[in-house]
């Protein structure tokens, strides 16, 4: 009976010492952001313990891609480039916050780091709808209690729907937003 006991007791306290160290949960969140594309509304939503589904939609530069010899990807600042609205999903791993727990680092806004899968999506104009699908590893930081750093870098393809031309490259991006709730 003592031996019993004593086990009962030593897996108590053990379960309560190491239960008062959990991780701070992900939690929803509505964002209104500025990345190099442009403005944009974001929604983060936790499936899971270590999993974020993100949604996004704003407007910006238009991605551009050409099938010819003067080939462009990405955001051009020439003037014959107009206006496009874009939407965004992802779905992230966040894989990092009980070690930033340990160092006692911040873990609102969802911080921590990540590798994702995104999917987005340009319209509009003559240079036709363009589809980016990359995977890519970023961190999300807290700047304050409301303001967050995002940033990413990653491998992605990026195909001219239109025009039937697509290309593979290198990703990069950054992002400041407002966190709403």
């Amino acid at each position: 009976m003592n031996k019993l006991y004593f086990k009962f007791l030593f897996v108590l306290i053990w379960s309560i010492g190491f239960g008062q160290n959990s991780v701070e949960p992900l939690k929803q969140q509505l964002q209104i952001g500025l990345s190099f594309q442009g403005p944009d509304v974001t929604f983060q939503l936790p499936v899971a313990e270590k999993f974020l589904l993100s949604a996004g939609v704003g407007g910006g530069l238009m991605n551009v891609v050409r099938n010819d010899w003067e080939e462009e990807i990405g955001i051009s600042m020439k003037k014959d480039r107009i206006f496009s609205p874009f939407t965004r999903l992802s779905a992230r791993y966040v894989y990092n916050r009980a070690k930033r727990k340990n160092r006692e680092r911040s873990l609102i806004n969802n911080a921590g780091n990540y590798v994702s899968f995104q999917n987005k999506f340009s319209f509009g104009g003559h240079y036709g709808t363009v589809m980016i699908n990359e995977f890519h590893w970023g961190t999300q930081l807290p700047l304050g209690r409301y303001i967050v750093f995002e940033t990413h870098i990653g491998l992605g393809r990026l195909e001219n729907i239109d025009y039937k031309f697509a290309k593979i490259f290198p990703t990069i991006g950054f992002r400041f937003s407002y966190v709403i709730f």
